[in-house]
């Protein structure tokens, strides 16, 4: 059985502007954006968080809304890798 030991916490930070998911190592607070936004990465560059952020701890991943489509994304806690679960654009009920 794999045990998983989390070191960080996550959020959702809204300051007017943007909506963005943040991180930080629970020993020392120092808040960091989320995505890494390397050249090698899966993550979107411009990400549209909703307000549901879910932690998978079994895949060890985030799952978030993009709030503008409707889309369910998930992303490994790296920041990199980042895949999408639901497009609400191919729905056929359109958002979900």
């Amino acid at each position: 059985m794999k045990i998983l030991i989390i070191s960080s916490i996550y959020w959702v930070e809204d300051d007017g502007k943007n909506v963005k998911i943040m991180k930080s190592s629970i020993s020392r607070f120092a808040p960091e954006p989320f995505f890494e936004n390397r050249d090698h990465c899966t993550c979107p560059k411009n990400y549209l968080v909703g307000r549901p952020l879910f932690f998978d701890a079994i895949n060890e991943q985030l799952i978030w809304t993009n709030y503008l489509y409707g889309d369910v994304w998930s992303a490994k806690l790296d920041g990199c890798q980042c895949d999408v679960i639901v497009n609400a654009r191919d729905s056929s009920e359109g958002k979900i």
